[in-house]
Order: C-alpha cells, then sequence, then structure tokens
C-alpha cells in the first residue's frame, strides 16, 4: 500500500492473511433520535465504540508487520487512542457555547490519512495533492468525525472488494468556500444505492447504515454542505465549508446558501 503526501511516496507493504471476518468493523456514526440534542452522549458511546474497533484493526495488524512499517500502524493506533480521549472530554462541555472556530482543514485530512490508510490492502493507494494551508470556520472535532467515515467507508470498501484500488483527495478555496474532494476509483454506487445515501435506516433500532446522514448532519451543523457524485468511473464526495481569513469570514451567495440540503 502508497500513501501520497504531496506526490512523496510512504510505501507500507501488508503481508499475510487478510483481517479474520468479523475483526473489520467499519466505522458507523449512528444517528441520535433527538436531532435537536447536541452531541448527546449515546452517540459518543457509538463513535468511543467504533474508533475502538478501528485501533484494534492496527494493533492486529502488527502481528503481521515488522520494523519500521509496525512503528507506523502503533503510532497511528497510539494517535486514534489521544483522539477518543480529546473527543469523551468534550461530551462535557456547555451545549450552548459556538462550537465553530478556524483550522486547518488541510492538516486534518492528512492526520485522517495517517490513520487510516495504514489499513488498505496490499497494492491500496491514498494520493492527497500538495496543498498548502486551507483554514475553515466550523467545529474541528465534527469535521474530524466527517472525514474519518469517508476515507474509513473507502477502506474499508478496498479491502471487501478488491476493485477500489486508489482514494484522491483535492482541497481547493472556491469563492468564499473551501472545498474537499474525496474521489476513489470503483465502480460508482448502483442508482437505489445512491437515492438513499444519505438517509437512515428505515428500521428505528437498525445499528448500521446512519454514517452518511450523520455526516451530512455534522457538514451541515457547521454550515457547510456533503454531496456525492457517482458513476462507472468512481464515486466523489464533496464537503464545502465557509472559508477563513484573518480579517473575516466573507459571506456571499455561496455562503449564504451552505448548510443547506443539496438533493435528497
Amino acid at each position: 500500500m502508497r500513501v501520497f503526501h504531496g506526490g512523496i511516496s510512504k510505501a507500507v507493504s501488508l503481508t499475510g492473511p487478510a483481517t479474520p471476518e468479523g475483526a473489520v468493523t467499519s466505522l458507523m456514526l449512528v444517528s441520535s433520535r433527538r436531532p435537536e440534542a447536541s452531541l448527546p452522549p449515546t452517540q459518543w458511546a457509538h463513535d468511543v465504540r467504533n474508533l475502538l474497533a478501528t485501533i484494534g484493526l492496527h494493533l492486529d495488524m502488527l502481528t503481521r508487520l515488522s520494523g519500521p512499517h509496525g512503528v507506523k500502524a502503533a503510532n497511528a493506533a497510539h494517535a486514534l487512542i489521544a483522539k477518543v480521549s480529546g473527543m469523551c472530554h468534550e461530551v462535557g462541555a456547555a451545549e450552548d457555547r459556538s462550537r465553530r472556530h478556524p483550522f486547518d482543514i488541510a492538516l486534518a485530512v492528512r492526520h485522517v490519512v495517517d490513520l487510516v490508510a495504514p489499513l488498505g490492502p496490499e497494492g491500496f493507494a491514498v494520493n492527497l495533492a500538495n496543498t498548502g494551508s486551507h483554514f475553515v470556520l466550523a467545529d474541528q472535532n465534527e469535521v474530524f468525525r466527517v472525514l474519518f467515515n469517508l476515507m474509513h467507508n473507502a477502506v474499508m470498501m478496498a479491502r471487501a472488494t478488491g476493485t477500489l484500488r486508489r482514494i484522491d483527495i483535492a482541497i481547493e478555496r472556491v469563492g468564499d468556500t473551501t472545498v474537499v474532494k474525496i474521489a476513489d476509483d470503483g465502480r460508482g454506487l448502483p442508482p437505489h444505492v445512491a437515492a438513499r445515501l444519505f438517509r437512515a435506516p428505515a428500521e428505528a433500532d437498525a445499528a448500521h447504515g446512519h454514517g452518511l446522514a450523520i455526516a451530512r448532519e455534522l457538514t451541515e451543523r457547521s454550515g457547510g454542505t456533503l454531496s456525492c457524485e457517482t458513476s462507472r468511473k468512481g464515486t466523489t464526495f464533496r464537503i464545502e465549508l465557509a472559508a477563513f481569513t484573518a480579517i473575516r469570514v466573507a459571506e456571499g451567495p455561496v455562503t449564504r446558501s451552505l448548510g443547506r440540503r443539496v438533493g435528497s
């Protein structure tokens, strides 16, 4: 597997049999039944369990890795543990305070790539286009969760099907917004799946399938939008957030539209 940061390739060679069935657990951000509540403890509990499951994947991989590659996987696992601790610390924060602050989303993307990319199968590649800083005004923890969910899902699909071999990530400024594109080279999504992509399952107690619905909700809570385009050439997720400058956040027709639902 290879990870590319701005054209610099980092190779990670995976050996041995695939992870035993049942050990691979996708990150599913399970929906709260009280959408008006801000980050209820039950939602955090689901996040914690799924993040720990991902840590388990990293640690399982250590049994098949050696040398510097093992250190890389271990470091990713420790970073996830630190992230979980930080997320749990936020549970007791006051719900009425503003959670939107300026941060560099390019750093957040690189962080998620470093955490998730080692889980990819042999020959899998993540390419992050060379980019500088891109500051946005949003909730950093929630944007991390959205990015993690999208990339984790892609890597798990690559492991499960073998048809998805590459993820390309690009960040750009478009007027008053910053756009993050996460594109894969898979075979695209069937029309009936794409039509319900951001909808929670019909079953009230469904344990899975809420991930993208919650990812969209979290993006919109930061005033942004999350959309998807799919074809036989692959699937591209597009995150748009208000761009931030040291002087002000420029507002116009584009930024005023952020946070509104695009499509179904």
